[in-house]
């Protein structure tokens, strides 16, 4: 190995126009990958660019529909064991997992519809089908909701710079809904020019009055940190 190595060297040494090719050949490979090197941060560069501007160019509601990660205040108001009883939550969604405590700092964990508390001896899961519920109106099924419905009025409050948007939604149109009632949802937002602040669903009969749907009669999210 070490003779096949040095004849190769002696060769090049003996003829001076290979010699001259090979360092051209080098001088060719090392400035391919400098160039390479220094192009591909910027390549990076102006697709993260281009990302953020497809971003920015969004309306407020296609923003909202891919929020995912943020934290959050959210109220659900329902019926357990046939009396109307409210939950509070604060917490935090990361990667489709809920971590929120309530107002008695007991800490819950939320993923793929399994609850669990946090205790002395660990987490336990419990069963509390109106909070797992109450938590099915995420970002991505409101927005679905709501380019199904109908917008009856919105508002400007020039005072806060937001602007209150009310839908309205049969549910009888829904999908996978076999609803016989008529009931009407309610989505109400308050948005300002970049993002969906607040939002809260209700649900009525036709008589304006409210009612409960899957034991649910009110949910009210406030977004705390929605970036």
């Amino acid at each position: 190995m070490v003779k096949k190595i040095r004849e190769i060297i002696d060769y090049f040494k003996n003829h001076s126009r290979q010699r001259s090719l090979l360092i051209l050949g080098l001088y060719i490979v090392f400035f391919a990958i400098v160039i390479v090197a220094f192009s591909t941060p910027s390549q990076n560069n102006e697709k993260k660019a281009n990302n953020q501007n497809d971003y920015d160019s969004l309306s407020v509601l296609e923003k909202y529909n891919l929020l995912e990660d943020y934290q959050f205040m959210l109220t659900i108001d329902c019926l357990r064991d046939e009396k109307e009883v409210s939950f509070y939550f604060e917490g935090e969604v990361k990667d489709n997992i809920f971590v929120f405590s309530d107002s008695g700092d007991n800490q819950y964990y939320l993923e793929n519809d399994n609850l669990f508390v946090e205790l002395e001896s660990g987490r336990e899961k419990i069963e509390e089908p109106n909070i797992i519920e109450g938590f099915k109106y995420q970002p991505h099924f409101i927005f679905n909701l709501i380019d199904q419905a109908i917008l009856k009025f919105q508002a400007e409050d020039y005072e806060n710079n937001t602007m209150e948007k009310q839908y309205k939604l049969d549910i009888r149109k829904l999908e996978g809904y076999e609803e016989s009632e008529e009931i009407y949802i309610y989505i109400s937002t308050i948005e300002d020019e970049e993002k969906i602040k607040e939002v809260n669903i209700s649900f009525e009969n036709p008589n304006e009055e409210k009612v409960f749907f899957n034991n649910i009669k009110n949910i009210h999210i406030i977004y705390t940190d929605n970036k």
